[in-house]
């Protein structure tokens, strides 16, 4: 999950980030990704590079 976030901080697409951190699929990172931070990974990626703008 911090590898996730941390990739997706950095702006990689959550497809992207699924597979680099190991998650069988974008959807699954999704669920996971959902149940910890309630939020998903697209709308993590959207507001942190809204704020840097």
């Amino acid at each position: 999950m911090r590898r996730a976030r941390a990739l997706l901080a950095e702006g990689a697409a959550p497809s992207t980030a699924a597979a680099e951190a190991g998650f069988a699929d974008q959807a699954h990172l999704t669920r996971w990704f959902t149940r910890t931070y309630d939020v998903t990974p697209a709308a993590y990626r959207t507001t942190l590079h809204r704020e840097s703008e």
